[in-house]
């Protein structure tokens, strides 16, 4: 007479349950912030190359209307409505900014908005078609509202078209070339190096953008070098003036 061994099917004891969700809620915790920042990094890459394509449509632009004494577009989206320099509108948003640039140049968290400077479908007189950008154009053709100082400065006027306002791209065009307040405050008297002087600048990327402490907006200087800063941009360009 053969005796069958008895055979049972023995599943998960409830502790050794509560160890395998422990061990994966610990590889989530860990594996989570890192998949995070990798997806943060990739942002700011894609982020850089649209501000290195608008720099070289800002470029085109100037070659083909006045390359001599450097023409920058009033706004930054006329690259998209006027000649067709960037014609992908998406090349204005910043993959950060969950508002896809409906918020303008600056996010809400920051100090000084500066409101003149934003750019979107009728938008501080532009047309409907115009794209939103995520971006803030230093050398907009907007009324400066933060420069309080004279329109003649060391015998030069900086109202180049003489319509009795500055504009921040005359009064930028201006600080680059003869320097500020605060290279003078350092002892130097000079301009500022175009490689550390930015032309274009996105805030999307700082948890908290008026943080001096932070280095995580995101800069392209009028040469073409990307940068990273604090709100405070002059501070990386002093680091690197000529000796």
């Amino acid at each position: 007479m053969r005796l069958h061994r008895c055979r049972t099917n023995r599943g998960f004891t409830l502790i050794e349950l509560l160890v395998v969700i422990s061990i994966i809620a610990v590889l989530a915790g860990l594996l989570l912030p890192v998949l995070a920042e990798s997806r943060r990094a990739a942002h700011i890459t894609r982020c850089t190359s649209n501000l290195s394509q608008i720099f070289k449509a800002v470029r085109m632009f100037d070659d083909e209307n006045d390359r001599f004494n450097e023409a920058y577009p009033d706004r930054l989206v006329n690259l998209n409505l006027q000649g067709g320099y960037a014609k992908d509108g998406r090349l204005f948003q910043c993959p950060l900014d969950q508002s896809a640039g409906k918020e303008g140049g600056k996010p809400p968290a920051c100090a000084s908005q500066y409101a003149e400077t934003d750019e979107g479908p009728g938008k501080n007189g532009l047309p409907a078609e115009a794209p939103y950008s995520s971006y803030l154009y230093e050398f907009s053709g907007a009324t400066c509202s933060w420069y309080g100082g004279p329109a003649v400065v060391n015998g030069e006027n900086l109202d180049k078209n003489t319509d009795g306002k500055l504009s921040w791209a005359e009064v930028k065009f201006y600080q680059q070339k003869y320097g500020d307040a605060f290279l003078a405050s350092i002892g130097y008297n000079g301009e500022y190096p175009r490689t550390w002087f930015p032309m274009i600048r996105c805030f999307w990327h700082a948890k908290t953008p008026d943080n001096t402490s932070e280095q995580q907006i995101v800069n392209m200087s009028m040469d073409g070098n990307p940068f990273n800063s604090g709100p405070k941009w002059e501070t990386i360009a002093a680091r690197n003036l000529p000796k």
